[in-house]
């Protein structure tokens, strides 16, 4: 049987090792040192943004730039077939990548569409996540009155368990009141003080109260 077995590996192995040397050279994509420095300051905009959004948006108040707040949802659908295209050029461009991957319908019509989704949701957070990460770096102590416009569902699965929407400077955010909130969890037309540090990106929340 360890004989059989050792036969059965090492048939594989030719046939894969020569399946390879049969396999047409792919020609890598070569961008130039103009173009390939724009590209990777663009993408760690992008997903190093989504990533701060993700990890510091809820004790963030973004105020202000409601030109950029009304255009983000028409940024994020502009950018849903964007992504998509690259993708699929991704085929091309770099074609052992997608060597092991599914077949391609599942690509098309299942993997690209799911990561297009994705990556569009990331264009839509990433001024947001720079603004609370530069928020966060500066800014003075200061407390204000904001008024609960809407209270979240609990979440147990989520890193906070409860958002609140409110009301500040005319400009709608949600907040973690799981974490900052003092006291009982607000309901909505409550006016809250927040304390945090206030900078031209926003405020910090640091902890709310009931006023």
């Amino acid at each position: 049987m360890d004989t059989e077995r050792r036969d059965l590996v090492r048939k594989f192995q030719q046939r894969f090792h020569q399946k390879s040397l049969a396999r047409p050279a792919a020609r890598p994509l070569r961008l130039p040192y103009r173009f390939a420095v724009p590209l990777v300051a663009v993408l760690v905009f992008i997903f190093g943004g989504a990533w701060f959004e993700m990890s510091r948006g809820g004790e963030f108040l973004a105020t202000g730039n409601a030109a950029l707040r009304a255009a983000t949802p028409w940024v994020v659908l502009a950018a849903i077939p964007a992504w998509y295209w690259v993708l699929c050029r991704a085929e091309v461009w770099a074609p052992r990548v997608y060597e092991d991957m599914p077949t391609w319908f599942v690509r098309r019509m299942v993997v690209f569409p799911f990561a297009a989704l994705l990556a569009a949701a990331a264009v839509g957070a990433a001024p947001w996540g720079w603004a609370a990460y530069l928020g966060g770096l500066s800014g003075t102590a200061s407390r204000m009155e904001v008024r609960v416009v809407s209270v979240d569902a609990p979440r147990r699965s989520s890193r906070c368990q409860q958002h609140a929407s409110v009301e500040l400077r005319g400009a709608v955010a949600r907040v973690c009141v799981h974490t900052a909130t003092v006291g009982a969890v607000p309901r909505v037309g409550d006016i809250l003080v927040v304390s945090g540090r206030v900078s031209r990106w926003g405020v910090r929340v640091e902890s709310v109260h009931a006023k």
